[in-house]
């Protein structure tokens, strides 16, 4: 933020960054009058004050939403899709609220053509051509399974703290599945960079498969709440110490 000048104006500090200003937020307790900051005038002091009540709302917007979400039938699968990197509690409760019974899909590719994430398709004869998303299906759980999906371009193997927290309980099969898909859809993202793919199309692309190992994981979970004998036994995710 500083640039050497003894103030900043507005219009310069308007491009804060979220990292930015989430480092505020941690440190409130230690510097709970942003205005006191000598360096940052008195309007840029009182909209990062605003952006801080934003996060305290949204704080309490997401543990309302974690009571509702705690007395409803499909709170497991819920838990269980908050195993995948990008797709936390909101997201989760919006696709299973959205699908319902994903089992209804039999296969992965009728999934993916649901979200409208497969290409479209104009062949003759011998020749084939395909052109962009045919976007069909439900326009809201495709926008949540792209946001997802930009997690995965340039995604690390190893696990955070934050995401070993959420997979607490989940069956070890739904965890294989998610460490399945961050191994393939990082190499993709890769594969794709380095043919120069636009970043929108390769989000498409890690989209559609992403939306295929969400199917998996969601299958197997409500097969197994189901007591199918196809789905197999599903052994939950021991706590880390």
């Amino acid at each position: 933020i500083y640039t050497g000048e003894d103030t900043l104006s507005l219009h310069d500090a308007l491009p804060i960054s979220c990292s930015w200003m989430m480092m505020i937020y941690r440190r409130r307790s230690r510097r709970p009058m942003i205005r006191n900051v000598t360096k940052i005038d008195k309007a840029v002091a009182q909209r990062i004050e605003d952006e801080m009540f934003i996060f305290d709302d949204l704080k309490k917007l997401d543990e309302d939403l974690a009571e509702c979400v705690a007395g409803w039938s499909r709170a497991g699968l819920v838990r269980n899709l908050q195993a995948f990197r990008g797709v936390r509690q909101l997201t989760a409760t919006a696709l299973v609220a959205e699908i319902g019974d994903f089992t209804r899909f039999p296969a992965a590719p009728q999934f993916m053509a649901f979200t409208g994430l497969v290409p479209s398709e104009n062949s003759s004869g011998q020749s084939r051509r395909q052109g962009g998303l045919t976007k069909t299906g439900n326009r809201h759980v495709r926008r949540l399974v792209v946001e997802a999906a930009w997690q995965y371009d340039g995604a690390r193997l190893a696990v955070s703290a934050e995401l070993r927290r959420r997979r607490e309980g989940v069956p070890a099969e739904v965890v294989e599945i998610a460490d399945r898909a961050t191994r393939r859809l990082r190499k993709k993202a890769a594969r794709m960079r380095e043919c120069r793919k636009p970043a929108t199309k390769i989000a498409a692309a890690l989209a559609r498969e992403l939306a295929g190992f969400l199917w998996a994981a969601a299958c197997a979970t409500q097969n197994a709440a189901k007591g199918s004998t196809g789905a197999g036994p599903l052994k939950a995710q021991k706590k880390s110490r």
